[in-house]
């Protein structure tokens, strides 16, 4: 009886430790004001919890149960370092992740990488050998939202697609600040069928679910962050297929001169004082320069860097005072060059720009497969 009971105890023990032990493996960072005071740590979890997490000597935790899991914690100092853990206590047990080092925004260059079309796959070794501070996102950042047995509500508000992209790059995303521009497969919510006139049949234009994932600045789908030590302006616009609009395929909030883009784009350019501004968004430039009748071009001018995610293929051209580039992990699609390119070519690649504390900017197109440069650097 007595090694009965003995055995039950040391199962109890084992069990009891093996609750404590679940590890939470869905964890990314993020910017959810406009200048880079906070980081906001973010994870998911299968039952609702607390949410605490732990860095250095201090601790923040927001006790409403919850799965998805965001905390505002301080950014470390300029040049320095703190480790980070995040824990939530449910009603079977606590769990929580590795250590994880987040690093503040360095004192000499801030390095950002922007890659267009991860659609949800593992990144290289090249991406974290570049060293970034940021990773900007250019959109279709996963493949779609619908999968087997969902209505198209609950697509809408799939979660999961995010997730995976996330636990396919967990070491990056748990150490590197993230910020995303909004595509079409962000919100796709059925397979993409015919285009007839109408509402939207098959994207969610208000993408539910990306808005929920990513507490971005401001209204979300779109925002802007300011890097005031580099004189530096990042904006993420809400700009995919916009030849779609006013039919079934309609993805993206409006961009006409009277839209709540534009109004909310025209007071952000004209009160931008930064040194280097750089656009982020999905759709190609020349067609972004005619919207409204054109009345998008004298704000794209005023960006120093504008960058798409739009094509599969590598691009950079340079317009009336700003350098426009195209960037795609998959590099490899249909060619759509213009007359005015200064380079193009077929190649799976990033974007690396590198803003020094003078102010001084470099970009270059770099090769995904090595992190070699694809072409000579652009300089601001």
């Amino acid at each position: 009886m007595k090694r009965i009971a003995c055995c039950f105890f040391a199962w109890c023990l084992l069990w009891g430790s093996l609750a404590i032990s679940q590890e939470i493996d869905t964890l990314w960072l993020t910017l959810s004001r406009q200048t880079p005071e906070t980081v906001t740590v973010c994870w998911l979890t299968d039952a609702a919890g607390s949410s605490t997490v732990r860095f250095g000597e201090n601790v923040r935790t927001d006790a409403t149960p919850c799965t998805l899991h965001q905390v505002e914690i301080p950014m470390p100092p300029r040049d320095g370092a703190f480790t980070y853990q995040v824990e939530t206590q449910t009603a079977d047990g606590v769990l929580r992740s590795q250590p994880h080092t987040l690093s503040g925004l360095p004192g000499d260059a801030l390095r950002v990488v922007f890659l267009g079309n991860l659609h949800g796959k593992s990144l290289p070794p090249t991406i974290a050998a570049a060293r970034p501070h940021l990773l900007v996102s250019c959109g279709d950042n996963v493949p779609c939202l619908h999968e087997k047995g969902l209505t198209k509500q609950q697509a809408a508000e799939n979660l999961k697609p995010f997730a995976r992209l996330v636990k396919n790059n967990a070491d990056l995303f748990a150490t590197t600040l993230f910020l995303s521009a909004l595509g079409n497969h962000d919100r796709e919510i059925t397979p993409r069928g015919k285009r007839v006139p109408g509402p939207s049949l098959h994207y969610d234009p208000e993408a539910t679910a990306f808005c929920r994932f990513f507490p971005l600045p401001g209204k979300r789908w779109c925002w802007t962050v300011a890097f005031p030590e580099f004189s530096l302006r990042l904006v993420g616009l809400d700009l995919n297929h916009v030849s779609d609009r006013g039919t079934s395929l309609e993805t993206c909030h409006g961009w006409d001169s009277a839209s709540e883009q534009f109004v909310w784009y025209q007071k952000v350019m004209e009160n931008a004082t930064e040194q280097t501004i750089v656009t982020i968004q999905n759709e190609a430039y020349p067609t972004v320069r005619k919207l409204a009748g054109g009345l998008w071009k004298p704000l794209l001018q005023k960006n120093d860097f504008f960058v798409a995610g739009f094509g599969h293929y590598a691009e950079r051209t340079f317009l009336d005072g700003t350098t426009y580039f195209n960037t795609s992990t998959y590099g490899r699609g249909d060619r759509y060059p213009y007359a005015n390119n200064a380079f193009f070519a077929s190649a799976d690649n990033f974007l690396l720009l590198v803003v020094g504390k003078d102010a001084s900017s470099t970009a270059r197109l770099m090769r995904l497969e090595d992190g070699l440069p694809l072409e000579s650097p652009t300089n601001h």
